[in-house]
């Protein structure tokens, strides 16, 4: 059910990892000890395990402390292990000032990655990356870097980036804090 949604790879992966399961019970082991879980909810394992598991815990709270949506934003979502984003629909372009002055539509959206498709990241580095090809593959002076998103089930697109001067602004990306280039409203 989830393919449609997040592609082939997290489902393909869920599948081999818990094909483990079944095919661990075909071959028990002589002297069966209590299992995992048993032995973690009566408190009789290590306290390395509680640390991890209580650390794996806590960075499902990282992406809260970040302003906004950050389904829409994407920022902290790095830091969570989760299966199902929200579905979001974007458009993303840059208008690009060419050296002889014109000004050209270039859309930033990628086809079929639909988990990463509208991820002010990925827009980010695509335009970064017509950036770094100016002088040497292309004719851009500059470019003005917009990017709005909408949920699904939202009415309109509502903006989280729009840069103009794009190449000659210093904009970083910061996993840590709150990047000041994303809209958060």
């Amino acid at each position: 059910m989830s393919w449609a949604v997040v592609g082939y790879y997290y489902p393909v992966l869920m599948f081999f990892l818990l094909a483990i399961f079944p095919l661990a019970r075909l071959v028990p082991p002589a002297d069966a000890a209590p299992g995992l879980l048993v032995r973690f909810w009566t408190g009789r394992t290590r306290l390395a395990t509680y640390l991890v598991a209580a650390a794996f815990s806590a960075l499902q709270l990282v992406p809260r402390a970040f302003p906004g949506d950050t389904a829409i934003t994407g920022e902290g979502r790095v830091y969570a292990l989760h299966m199902f984003d929200a579905r979001v629909v974007c458009d993303a372009h840059a208008a690009v000032r060419h050296l002889d002055g014109r000004v050209s539509d270039l859309d930033l959206e990628l086809s079929r990655a639909v988990r990463i498709n509208c991820d002010p990241i990925v827009v980010f580095n695509r335009a970064r990356n017509l950036c770094l090809g100016r002088g040497r593959v292309g004719d851009v002076a500059d470019l003005h870097l917009v990017l709005r998103v909408r949920r699904t089930t939202d009415p309109a697109l509502r903006p989280v980036v729009d840069v103009a001067n794009f190449c000659s602004t210093p904009l970083h990306y910061n996993p840590f804090w709150h990047n000041r280039w994303i809209a958060t409203d």
